[in-house]
């Protein structure tokens, strides 16, 4: 009865595997949901009562730069913590009105106070009061992109690792409101870009109207007042060097005439002068005299013909001056406008690189964390596979064990059939029975008997189907 026995054992030890199979199935679930849960736990924030603290070094928090700890209760930030930030350091308090100063002056109305006296407010409230603390000082904040945007200098300002970079350099941040807008001092931002316009060889339009003023500005108000401040035409005859050239030719032929007339007259009376000499003299002279006169109309004419032409001169000599100066002009701003594209399309390309370093930083960083969330996950499915293997295998076996058992009971079955009658209960089956169901002789050399039989089958059927 050995093999039997043997059977009714292994019977009783795939019951208590398939019940330990379970327990470790439910064992390897609840060490898996351990291993979520502790992942989940490491990775969200602690809420240690209403007041907490929100630090991310470089970055931006609900739009305020976290160049320190900011205390937080209830959704509402600290005060001094995001002043000190925005640069302001001499925060005090007006106990009597139940406010918070800058420089002595009022500027937020806390929302709420702590125990231990941190005053805390919303965001906005906070970057309104900033906003008008420096507006009071003379130097107010201004969105740093549109800002320099607007000088033409497109993509020169720039955001890279939690810093506010003009054309490389780096720009003192106040904060950054919840459209992702940096606010810094307009000085601040005003210096970074002078510099960056220096490093780049950039000027403004200003600047470049400034040069060419300088150049052409008092050459050409010289030229234009000479046009429009020029004395009226007048013609005075002893202004005229041309009328006194004249008057000095026929004076002086006159002259001539008038000696020569009166010669002639003293000749004719014997060396006596007369008055009929003195008469044709005076004739003489005084034909000289009206040819000069003659002159004058053409002389005045000359004289305004001068005057229009020398207009004309200095009408052409101005239009020149203006060609020349809008052409350098023009290059200069065209020119400041390359340096201003290429400075722009270099921004731009880095703007690029610096999205790109930061999507990629951010998305190794992702992974990271994904990785170690999913990392005890994995390790559980590992453990679970290698235990459905090694569950497999056992199950195998058990099934193999369970069809011999069941092969052995049919057996026994087939026996018991042979020997129906109660008398025969107590006489050992035949070898040939003994041999066609698989059963051993006993210790003492016996077959076992029928009632033998069936009580180790009644054990096997409660062992294995009872239960």
């Amino acid at each position: 009865m050995a093999n039997n026995f043997n059977a009714q054992t292994a019977a009783e030890q795939m019951k208590k595997q398939n019940t330990g199979a379970a327990q470790d199935t439910l064992n390897a679930a609840v060490n898996m949901g351990d291993g979520t849960a502790g992942s989940m736990a490491a990775s969200a924030p602690r809420q240690n009562g209403p007041a907490g603290a929100v630090t991310q070094p470089g970055a931006n928090s609900g739009g305020i730069m976290t160049h320190q700890q900011v205390p937080t209760m209830d959704g509402l930030l600290g005060v001094r913590s995001m002043a000190n930030n925005a640069g302001i350091q001499n925060v005090g308090w007006d106990s009597q009105n139940g406010i918070v100063t800058f420089d002595g002056k009022g500027y937020v109305k806390p929302a709420k106070v702590s125990d231990d006296g941190m005053a805390y407010v919303d965001r906005q409230s906070m970057q309104k009061a900033i906003n008008q603390y420096y507006n009071d000082s003379g130097n107010p904040l201004v969105g740093a992109r549109s800002y320099v945007d607007s000088m033409g200098l497109a993509n020169a300002a720039t955001w890279s690792d939690g810093q506010l970079m003009i054309g490389g350099h780096q720009v003192p941040v106040a904060y950054v409101d919840e459209n992702g807008t940096a606010w810094a001092k307009q000085t601040d931002v005003d210096s970074a870009v002078a510099k960056y316009k220096q490093n780049s060889g950039i000027m403004g339009n200003q600047e470049v109207y400034n040069n060419w003023k300088g150049e052409y500005g008092g050459r050409i108000n010289e030229a234009l007042n000479t046009i429009l401040n020029r004395e009226k035409w007048s013609y005075d005859t002893e202004n005229d060097p041309a009328y006194r050239a004249y008057r000095d030719a026929y004076t002086r032929e006159g002259n001539r005439a008038y000696q020569n007339a009166y010669a002639q007259m003293a000749a004719n009376t014997g060396g006596y002068g007369s008055s009929a000499g003195m008469t044709a003299a005076g004739q003489q002279m005084n034909y000289y005299m009206q040819q000069l006169n003659d002159r004058v109309p053409e002389l005045m004419q000359n004289s305004y013909n001068r005057y229009m032409g020398e207009q004309e001169l200095n009408r052409a000599a101005l239009n020149s001056l203006l060609g020349v100066a809008d052409n350098d002009y023009s290059k200069a701003y065209q020119a400041n406008r390359d340096s201003i594209n290429d400075s722009n399309t270099a921004n731009y390309y880095s703007y690029l690189r610096n999205i790109d370093a930061r999507d990629n930083k951010r998305r190794v960083e992702t992974e990271d964390r994904l990785l170690k969330y999913q990392e005890p996950i994995l390790q559980n499915q590992v453990r679970q596979s290698n235990y459905d293997t090694d569950r497999y295998a056992q199950n195998a076996d058990l099934d193999l064990q369970a069809k011999q058992i069941n092969n052995q009971m049919l057996a026994m079955q087939s026996v018991m059939s042979r020997y129906p009658y109660s008398g025969n209960a107590d006489i050992p089956i035949s070898a040939e029975d003994a041999a066609m169901a698989g059963i051993p002789r006993k210790a003492d050399g016996t077959y076992p008997t029928i009632r033998e039989i069936q009580n180790v089958y009644a054990n096997l059927w409660y062992d294995v189907f009872g239960n």
